[in-house]
């Protein structure tokens, strides 16, 4: 009997051993997405950016701190979800420059709009059906384009087209290329 107990307490061992070992690689798997994340902010957006700290748990990243710019704060969603296994984001980064409720706020929000309106416009032209699969948010100026392109070449012109837009000031690349 007493072999049964030993080999029953090396059996429980192992898997607690195994199980630790698991939670060690989702919290080393964890770590790696949010410093992924973390990094292409600061890429796409700029120094501004360094100011986001991401949290990630499970699909939904959560962004927050706090950054100069609105375009920043706002677009950096977007720039989350071009990461892999991101399905949500929950954007709490505050910008100290964000102009308050009012006229000013609401004209910048029906430029951006307007704006937006003509990227998706031009991406048609350019690219067809294949416009379809791509994201378009714009913010201040700035645009993202997120989503899939079949081949270089109509990346290479929807990013062209969207940059060729009066007002779009910067144009931020998450495509991916993918048949």
């Amino acid at each position: 009997m007493r072999n049964i107990g030993q080999v029953f307490s090396l059996v429980l061992a192992a898997h607690l051993v195994g199980a630790v070992a698991l939670a060690q690689s989702d919290v080393d798997k964890r770590a790696a997405m949010e410093k992924k994340i973390a990094e292409l902010v600061v890429e796409k957006l700029g120094p501004d950016a360094r100011g986001i700290r991401v949290t990630v748990v499970g699909n939904k990243a959560t962004l927050t701190g706090e950054v100069t710019n609105n375009a920043t704060r706002e677009l950096a969603e977007e720039v989350a979800l071009a990461v892999d296994g991101v399905k949500k984001v929950d954007n709490q980064v505050k910008a100290t420059a964000e102009p308050g409720f009012g006229t000013k706020k609401i004209g910048q929000e029906s430029k951006d709009s307007k704006l937006e309106l003509e990227v998706k416009d031009k991406l048609g032209n350019e690219i067809g059906s294949y416009a379809k699969k791509i994201e378009v948010e714009v913010a201040g100026g700035w645009t993202t384009l997120r989503g899939t392109v079949p081949d270089q070449t109509r990346k290479d012109l929807a990013l062209k087209a969207a940059a060729s837009v009066h007002g779009i000031t910067k144009v931020i690349d998450l495509l991916r290329i993918k048949a």
